[in-house]
């Protein structure tokens, strides 16, 4: 009755709301995807700050500190295609034995006619602008990276992305799974007058891990997420916007072995921007036996970390804030505040962040990026 009530709500005040999750640009590397006539290095260097004070037996807590570097050197092979050659490092504050992570940045862009397509690094994690019930946020913080295959397409009327992430490989001297996903996120815009844009949205994510070659005990597992929903903004004085997404999740493999089967949910959301520099936002989220392998933990039914203790039916209910800010024309700012209220177990639940980046794109003849 109550998950019933909120969508009975949610659908009466459609016509002056929208957005599935904050701004995420602190996280997009757009700088590295602009148009380059020349030869250029790019450079990204990212702090964070995030603790998530969760401490009820459906989620555990975390705290991520420490700071990310990617450096790229930018060839412009024509005006259809570039080069990004590089290297991204992560340090985690407090990891005992140097450096926690680096990897290769190493990309082929070919552009025509506003299509891109990537091959090698992705412009990946929260690029692909997934709603936090199927993709996690968390993840810029320890797994940010993503090589496959890529097209996108981001116009005033269209933005479009699919892909291919090959996460884990094996052979047959390796006894692992291999992992990829394979993702889209489709939203065509429609102007309905000067200042409101009505944006239908559907957004899916396939993952499979498996034994391709025999060298793993451990079990084939495939399974799906979908959200199909629609977005309203009205920039007036103010921006005010609506999310409302329905989203399905599937079991397809041969011997399921997760809790549920299959399971289904509902996310919604008003963002209002009384100012350029601050959003408030009230999400709210049902899920019937919902699991989603890349999607946030809190919105699941098994906490990923013990799965003892499955809740069949998740109601949670967020009430956001976020400042972000542009510090000298070179470092992006951003704060979040986001509480919770869990149904369920009549909790709050606590989360907050700080991000520091700043973005440079070095050319030739240049002094200041």
């Amino acid at each position: 009755m109550k998950g019933i009530l909120i969508t009975l709500i949610v659908a009466m005040t459609l016509p002056c709301m929208i957005y599935g999750q904050l701004r995420n640009a602190i996280f997009q590397d757009s700088l590295f995807y602009q148009e380059h006539l020349e030869n250029s290095v790019g450079l990204e260097f990212s702090s964070f700050a995030r603790n998530n004070e969760y401490f009820s037996g459906s989620q555990d807590g975390q705290t991520y500190l420490g700071f990310q570097l990617q450096a790229a050197f930018i060839h412009p092979i024509n005006p259809n295609a570039e080069l990004h050659l590089g290297a991204y490092i992560q340090q985690d504050f407090g990891q005992q034995s140097g450096i926690s992570l680096w990897r290769p940045v190493a990309t082929l862009w070919l552009k025509k006619h506003k299509h891109n397509f990537l091959i090698g690094t992705l412009k990946g994690s929260l690029n692909h602008q997934l709603i936090e019930p199927l993709y996690e946020v968390e993840r810029q913080y320890y797994d940010r990276n993503e090589n496959g295959l890529q097209w996108f397409r981001n116009t005033n009327k269209f933005f479009g992305d699919i892909w291919l992430n090959w996460e884990v490989n094996t052979n047959r001297n390796v006894p692992r799974q291999e992992r990829f996903s394979v993702g889209a996120n489709i939203q065509p815009k429609i102007k309905l007058g000067e200042k409101t844009q009505f944006i239908p949205q559907f957004q899916t994510l396939y993952q499979h891990s498996g034994p391709s070659n025999g060298a793993s005990s451990l079990p084939l597992r495939s399974t799906i997420n979908s959200a199909a929903g629609a977005e309203l903004n009205i920039d007036s004085k103010h921006e005010w916007r609506l999310l409302s997404y329905f989203l399905d999740y599937r079991d397809l493999s041969i011997n399921p072995s997760l809790s549920f089967l299959d399971g289904y949910g509902q996310y919604h959301s008003l963002q209002f921007s009384p100012h350029e520099n601050w959003d408030f936002m009230l999400n709210y989220w049902q899920g019937i036996e919902w699991i989603a392998p890349i999607g946030g933990a809190i919105y699941e039914a098994v906490n990923p970390f013990d799965r003892r203790f499955p809740v069949r039916n998740r109601s949670l209910l967020f009430l956001r804030s976020h400042f972000h800010k542009t510090l000298f024309d070179q470092i992006e700012l951003d704060a979040r505040f986001d509480p919770y209220y869990d149904f369920n177990l009549s909790e709050v639940e606590l989360s907050f962040s700080l991000h520091l980046r700043y973005c440079g794109l070095f050319k030739k003849n240049t002094q200041r990026p």
